[in-house]
């Protein structure tokens, strides 16, 4: 048998999406804005603001907006990853230790997240978080080995 390699997960759960593009950018434009006007409202009369410095300023908050809209899609997508790659462990044997470093195996019957944590629900009724399985066997690869039906 081949040694114990464990999966790679990362709970999408437990990702802070409590602040999503939409508000970080309100915040960033508020404060930009007041930055702004305050920077208008004490600038020298005889050296004023010229525009090319005021729209560089723009662009920079309109590209500082993208790419906190494109960190969020990231998010996203790798929460929707991670949700269909632990659903590939449905119905596959996994072995792997609990949190007490005791072994725990058995058939995936269903994939649970409880506050921002990843689990295998078993056959046998424990739960394996992701973080501690060490093996994935294909059920097919456990019935043939062991000669019984599982």
């Amino acid at each position: 048998m081949a040694s114990p390699v464990g999966p790679t997960f990362i709970n999408p759960l437990a990702v802070d999406n409590t602040q999503t593009a939409s508000s970080r950018n309100g915040v960033s434009r508020e404060q930009f804005l007041k930055i702004l006007t305050a920077e208008m409202t004490h600038q020298n009369p005889l050296e004023p603001m010229e525009n090319s410095e005021f729209m560089a300023q723009l662009a920079q908050l309109e590209q500082l907006s993208a790419s906190s809209q494109v960190a969020d899609g990231m998010k996203a997508l790798l929460a929707a990853t991670t949700i269909a790659n632990a659903g590939s462990l449905i119905g596959k044997y996994i072995r792997g230790s609990d949190a007490e470093g005791m072994t725990v195996e058995g058939m995936v019957e269903k994939i649970q997240f409880i506050d921002g944590r990843g689990f295998a629900v078993l056959d046998n009724g424990s739960m394996l978080a992701f973080e501690g399985v060490q093996e994935i066997i294909s059920a097919d690869a456990v019935s043939g080995a062991t000669g019984e039906e599982i």
